[in-house]
């Protein structure tokens, strides 16, 4: 435990990301790829809703990766038990910004989920899959791009992340 804490206090410490211009589908692409593997096994349906590819984000490609990683796997995680298997990302201009939401078919968050869901080490998966990290270097990173990342239950059921991020 004592090295974990270490590391995100190294993390929260290291110094600044260098954002630069990136094309957002680029960053969508790579980290698509490196999760397919994992929604195969699932047999997750993934929709990527089209937007035009020269959408550009300030942002460091490996960071912001890591950030749709743990977002579109967490996804999956939550649809794994579910009979509609079906994950959506989608991308909106908001001017300045651009609006990333990861939408999943599951069942949803609790409130109490809800409340405690950027905690460190608070986490929901079953048999300490998980270190309840994943969601909250996440957020560290989206604000050190100059961003967010939110949660909300769909009204039509299941949940979304949305990550928010300044456009180049």
């Amino acid at each position: 435990m004592g090295h974990i804490v270490g590391k995100i206090k190294n993390f929260a410490r290291k110094p600044e990301i260098t954002r630069r211009a990136l094309r957002l589908a680029d960053v969508i692409d790579q980290s698509l790829m490196l999760v397919e593997a994992r929604r195969k096994k699932l047999g997750v349906r993934l929709e990527v809703e089209a937007f035009p590819p020269d959408w550009q984000v300030l942002a460091e490609a490996q960071q912001l990766e890591q950030v749709f990683v743990n977002l579109l796997l967490n996804a999956f995680d939550a649809v794994e038990t579910t009979e509609v298997r079906e994950v959506r990302l989608r991308v909106a201009d908001e001017g300045k910004r651009l609006r990333i939401v990861v939408a999943d078919s599951g069942d949803g968050l609790t409130e109490e989920v809800l409340a405690h869901l950027f905690e460190p080490f608070y986490t929901t998966k079953i048999g300490g899959q998980g270190l309840g990290l994943g969601l909250v270097i996440s957020r560290m990173i989206a604000a050190e791009l100059g961003g967010n990342l939110e949660a909300a239950n769909r009204p039509t059921g299941g949940a979304e992340f949305t990550v928010i991020l300044e456009k180049a």
